[in-house]
């Protein structure tokens, strides 16, 4: 015992030294380089969880994975957690990434998600039918779907969501490891009954996958766009080459008349090699094409399918909110630009796509942070009222041009007039994402709150149809342990603190003498477990109330 508290003792000293002179180090380094507080102290946060190393390892997550996987068997059910009672909501979906649709039966369809992986509809999304597809492996994120044109139970996923290149420390204004861990390609050849790896990066999670595009005459030869460039093969995944070395590859089309020509585009947040690339030789190699600008952002495009060396190509810069609409007739070789309008402000690097109907070349959506539709070729568009947010991916009915599928945020959307009206189709999804912060009563096991990214506060309540309570899209929440009609949230971006005594049914500002201090996203607050009037806030200050929120004070400088 003796001899293990020593160890204990000593890892913590040498614990407790490194940090110090990490810190020291990091202190010189922002003298050097001018970083921001706020950046060195997103990296410190994320190293004090990757102690020892500099940042988490890259092959940690599925090494972890394959380490449990041996454990299992030696364990008993309830040592593993036993099993877990699905409790909702079903009543609204979360972040939804990529959705394709059966070319030979368009009922199937299929849609990736952020953070909750692959799942299918037999019904086009429309009985609510969702069930998820299980891999076999821990895939959290599924950003691309690619279904064999000539059978459709030969199916390739891209893993991944990924942001900034080879990086999970945050920093500055924008949100760049916002994602999922990803494992490669995973392909199917039973329709998503199993699936086996094809391009492996099982011990490189900080890679991404964005789209995967079959050859239109040859199912062996595909071309995948990922964190990494372009990567392709020609015996049907079973190897991959590297054909475009610019990292931050988002999107690849190739032309069904001619599968020599070839198009991608690549960048996020600057990313070396930003562009524009163009291909004569099937993907074997690449150009960058000096006409079109080489914005900081991403591009995303489609081809149009009554005459597909007329293509559209949606730039934008990652978070200035430019952004430019180029056409081109003769699948790459010259380009005019249609219009300068930006649609998705300042999240070009994450929510944008470009769709134009298959056979009527005037009508095209553009996806932003709303829905915009063209008439008039893409000169101009006018937002689609009713629209949710961050538009990521669409996917056009194979025979009828006016369904038009399309992901954002807040699920999966359906269009029978080519994005003049569109229903929500995300019925059954179990793709929520729920901050931190989520809060049950002590008294009733059919009441529970937490706040859901992009969706807003949400309260269970028995069933797995939820109503809406708290009062944003972020922020912690908290029940008193002994009184359960008293409830708290917080706002995005530590604003403000809110209290119910109505048990959820509305909620009111109660954050008198919060001000000051630096402040998170999702600032936590917590309601101290033996004493309900006590409850602290943290923001740079941290702030005590003593009163149940009636009134705060700071407890540091």
């Amino acid at each position: 015992m003796r001899r293990f508290a020593s160890i204990v003792s000593f890892m913590i000293a040498f614990y407790l030294v490194a940090t110090y002179v990490y810190r020291a180090h990091q202190n010189q380094n922002i003298k050097e380089s001018g970083k921001t507080g706020a950046l060195e102290a997103l990296e410190f946060y994320s190293v004090s969880r990757a102690y020892p190393f500099a940042d988490i390892p890259a092959d940690r997550y599925y090494t972890e994975y394959e380490r449990v996987r041996r454990m299992i068997p030696e364990l008993s059910s309830s040592a593993v957690g036993g099993q877990w009672q699905f409790l909702g909501p079903l009543n609204f979906s979360g972040r939804m990434t990529c959705v394709a649709v059966n070319p030979l039966n368009p009922s199937t369809i299929y849609s990736g998600s952020s953070a909750a992986g692959m799942w299918r509809s037999f019904t086009g999304g429309t009985a609510g039918d969702w069930t998820r597809v299980a891999t076999g492996y821990p895939v959290l994120g599924v950003n691309a779907i690619a279904i064999d044109p000539t059978d459709t139970n030969h199916i390739f996923i891209g893993t991944g969501e990924v942001y900034r290149y080879q990086a999970s420390v945050g920093g500055q204004v924008y949100r760049p490891t916002r994602g999922s861990y990803g494992l490669g390609i995973l392909e199917s050849t039973n329709g998503g009954g199993t699936w086996s790896k094809s391009l492996d990066w099982s011990h490189n999670q900080q890679r991404g996958v964005q789209m995967i595009r079959f050859h239109p005459t040859d199912a062996n030869t595909l071309l995948a766009a990922t964190t990494e460039g372009i990567y392709r093969t020609t015996d049907g995944g079973a190897t991959w080459a590297q054909t475009l070395d610019v990292i931050m590859a988002r999107d690849v089309a190739i032309n069904p008349l001619d599968p020599n020509l070839v198009l991608a585009t690549c960048g996020n947040f600057a990313s070396a090699g930003t562009g524009t690339y163009r291909s004569t030789d099937g993907g074997v190699s690449f150009t960058q094409i000096s006409t079109l600008p080489a914005y900081s952002g991403t591009g995303r495009m489609d081809i149009y399918g009554a005459n597909p060396n007329h293509v559209v190509l949606s730039l934008a810069d990652s978070t200035i909110g430019n952004g430019t609409l180029w056409q081109s007739l003769d699948f790459g070789s010259t380009w005019t630009l249609l219009s300068s309008e930006a649609v998705f402000g300042v999240q070009g690097w994450y929510s944008m796509f470009v769709a134009i109907h298959q056979s009527d070349s005037l009508r095209i959506l553009r996806g932003g942070q709303g829905l915009f539709r063209s008439t008039n070729g893409g000169i101009s568009s006018v937002q689609v009222p009713g629209g949710w947010a961050d538009y990521r991916n669409y996917a056009h009915h194979p025979s009828n041009h006016d369904i038009v599928y399309m992901v954002d945020d807040g699920g999966v959307w359906r269009s029978t007039d080519f994005g003049l009206n569109f229903a929500f189709i995300g019925n059954g999804l179990k793709t929520a994402q729920f901050y931190n912060g989520f809060s049950a009563s002590a008294d009733d096991s059919l009441r529970a709150l937490g706040q859901v990214q992009d969706h807003f506060g949400w309260m269970f309540t028995g069933t797995t149809t939820w109503p809406q309570s708290a009062v944003d899209e972020v922020g912690w929440t908290a029940i008193d342990q002994t009184n359960d009609n008293i409830m708290y949230a917080g706002s995005r971006n530590g604003g403000a603190i809110y209290k119910s005594i109505n048990r959820g049914v509305s909620f009111s500002a109660s954050s008198n003498g919060i001000s000051g201090g630096n402040r998170s996203w999702n600032t936590p607050f917590v309601l101290s477990p033996t004493n309900p009037s006590v409850l602290y806030f943290g923001r740079s200050i941290v702030f005590k109330s003593s009163n149940a929120a009636v009134s705060w004070s700071a407890t540091n400088g």
